[in-house]
């Protein structure tokens, strides 16, 4: 076995080794370039890495050739347009070092599929991922603090995305058209969503937006016409024109909050939804939000105290193996819904939390040293 390990080593050495240069250069003050006829970019060197013009890198003319893009320790960054029109670029190793990743620097790479983002990166730039139509996954790590105009623009293919609470802005664009898109949640740590953040998502069913954001930006979520619930926390004091607009899947709102958000060219705003579903706000605001030339859209105002807690369409669950204090739970559409920070356990004991959003069955809602066992229809 361990000749075979040997033998397979050594020729995987030998693979390597003998891959002829293409080409090579520089790419920065203390950094060079080289492609191998393998189709591996490797950066290598330390420091910064030079920004370029549109189809100014000087592997440009290598775009359809380039598989896999390596980038050695200690390059801290990757500039603006770097590895753009790169377009069977399938894979990207970026280490720890690497502290920014500028704007559009995977413009248009539209082979690429998955891509690890190192927690030493602090945001997710302008246009970086724009037209990425292979892109089925992304981690964002707990370091990025802002998700920048267009970032994932055109991933048509992108279906899962966890915002993480570093995040504070979502900008304009940044989930423009990813049209398979199907849950997001969206933490209390972003104050503000930008204008057509998540525009044509037509796969999204779920949107969770947290206490904390104050408003929501012009046609944030127009034309998400599988999106089937609306809940706008407290804290939202605005609502921008067209943000809901083309929502005709929609079948409750709830709005927290006892005074009306303002709600700009209401009518656009809310083009597209049955006036006549119902709008859950506190009791003692129904004559306000009917009156309001926000919300006089609607005509079926019911009070948020008639939900005892649930939200149309699931159901809720007040359990605990600890202290003697409930964890308010509800579960609807494959999803699990806390209001305190949560992981999720299925009975083998192995942590899906990932995998909120495609539950089905019996799991353990862990919530410091409460645990709630809640079963998914």
């Amino acid at each position: 076995m361990k000749k075979l390990l040997l033998f397979i080593a050594a020729t995987l050495f030998v693979t390597v080794m003998n891959a002829a240069v293409v080409d090579n250069g520089r790419c920065g003050s203390n950094l060079t370039w080289q492609l191998t006829d393998n189709g591996t970019l490797t950066i290598s060197g330390e420091g910064l890495m030079d920004n370029f013009e549109w189809a100014n890198s000087p592997w440009y003319s290598y775009g359809d050739d380039i598989l896999r893009v390596v980038i050695s320790e200690r390059v801290t960054s990757i500039g603006v347009y770097a590895f753009a029109g790169c377009h069977s670029l399938e894979s990207v190793k970026i280490p720890v070092s690497v502290t920014n990743i500028s704007a559009r620097a995977f413009y248009g790479c539209r082979s690429l599929k998955s891509i690890d983002i190192p927690r030493s990166v602090n945001s997710i730039s302008e246009r970086v991922f724009y037209g990425c139509s292979s892109l089925t996954n992304i981690e964002i790590p707990g370091s990025v603090m802002s998700i920048d105009d267009c970032a994932f623009y055109g991933c048509s293919l992108l279906e899962n995305v966890e915002i993480p609470e570093s995040v504070t802005s979502i900008g304009s664009s940044a989930f423009y058209n990813c049209r398979s898109l199907k849950t997001v949640m969206i933490p209390g740590s972003v104050t503000s969503i930008g204008s057509a953040a998540f525009y044509d998502c037509n796969s999204l069913v779920s949107v969770e937006i947290m206490e904390g954001i104050t408003s929501i930006g012009g046609a944030a979520f127009a034309d998400c016409n599988s999106l089937m619930g609306i809940k706008i926390p407290k804290s939202v004091t605005s609502i921008e024109a067209m943000a809901f607009y083309g929502c005709w899947s929609v079948e409750y709102i709830i709005s927290m909050n006892s005074q009306p958000p303002h709600v700009s060219e209401s009518w656009d705003s809310w083009t597209g939804i049955n006036k006549n579903i119902p709008v859950y706000v506190p009791k003692e605001s129904i004559g306000r939000y009917s009156s309001s030339d926000s919300w006089d859209y609607f005509t079926n105002f019911l009070p948020l105290e008639e939900l005892g807690g649930d939200e149309p369409g699931g159901s809720a669950v007040e359990e605990t193996e600890a202290d003697g204090i409930a964890l308010k739970i509800t579960t609807r559409d494959g999803r699990i819904y806390c209001e305190e920070e949560f992981r999720i356990v299925n009975l083998a004991g192995q942590d899906v939390t990932a995998m909120n959003g495609e539950l089905q069955g019996t799991y353990i809602v862990v919530s410091g040293d409460k645990a709630v066992k809640v079963v998914v229809d």
